[in-house]
C-alpha cells in the first residue's frame, strides 16, 4: 500500500438522509418517479440503497484514492455523487481525486457544492484555499485558510469543553502552514503595490 494522500478526509461519514434497509426489489410509483425527477428524493432513496451499501462503496473508493488509483476511484465517488448529492463528503472526496489529477477547474467546482452542503467542512475549505492560491486568488486563498482554521478551534474548544483531548484536523493543519506562505505572497504583493505608488504608476 502506498503513502497515504493528502486532501481526502479519513472519516467517512454515513449518508442522512437515506433508508437504512437493505436494498431490494420494489414497484415504483408515479408519485415516486415524480419526486426524483422534482429532486424531492436521492437516487439512493429510489432505489432503496442502504447507508451500509454506499458506506462500503466509498471505504472502496478511499482505498483506489490511497493507492494512487484516480480513475477508478472518480468513478465510484461519481456514482456516489449521482447517487446521494446531498452528501458533502462525496463532493470533497471527489474534488480531492480530480486535484491530484490536476483537474483543478472540475476540482473546485467540487469543492463549492460540498461548501454548500456544509459550510464547515474543513478539507474542501482547505482543498479550495489551496487550488485559489495555485491560481494566484492569495486573498480568497487565506480566506479559505482563515476560516478552516476557525471552524477547527471550534471543534477543539468544543472537544475540551466535552472534556475530550482536542485533536486538530489534519487539513486545519494545513492551512496554518498555508497561512504563513500566503501572509508572505501578501507582503510581497503589498510591497510591489507601494513600489509602483511611488514611482506614480498607481493612483492612492
Amino acid at each position: 500500500m502506498t503513502q497515504k494522500k493528502k486532501g481526502l478526509p479519513e472519516e467517512i461519514p454515513a449518508p442522512p438522509t437515506a433508508s437504512s434497509k437493505s436494498g431490494g426489489e420494489s414497484s415504483i410509483s408515479e408519485e415516486q418517479l415524480e419526486a426524483l425527477i422534482n429532486g424531492d428524493v436521492t437516487f439512493q432513496d429510489f432505489f432503496n440503497l442502504s447507508d451500509d451499501v454506499l458506506l462500503a462503496w466509498a471505504n472502496q473508493g478511499y482505498f483506489f484514492y490511497n493507492q494512487g488509483k484516480y480513475t477508478e476511484a472518480a468513478t465510484i465517488f461519481e456514482g456516489l455523487v449521482a447517487l446521494n448529492p446531498n452528501v458533502a463528503y462525496y463532493h470533497t472526496a471527489l474534488g480531492s481525486i480530480l486535484e491530484a489529477q490536476e483537474k483543478y477547474d472540475e476540482a473546485l467546482e467540487e469543492f463549492n457544492t460540498a461548501l454548500k452542503t456544509d459550510a464547515k467542512d474543513i478539507c474542501a475549505m482547505v482543498n479550495r484555499g489551496e487550488i485559489r492560491l495555485r491560481k494566484g486568488q492569495v486573498l480568497e486563498a487565506a480566506e479559505d485558510f482563515r476560516t478552516a482554521i476557525t471552524h477547527d478551534e471550534e471543534k477543539m474548544n468544543a472537544q475540551k469543553a466535552k472534556g475530550e483531548k482536542p485533536t486538530p484536523d489534519p487539513a486545519a493543519q494545513r492551512a496554518r502552514a498555508l497561512s504563513m506562505v500566503t501572509f508572505e505572497v501578501l507582503k510581497e504583493i503589498e510591497a510591489k503595490v507601494r513600489e509602483a505608488q511611488a514611482r506614480g504608476e498607481i493612483i492612492e
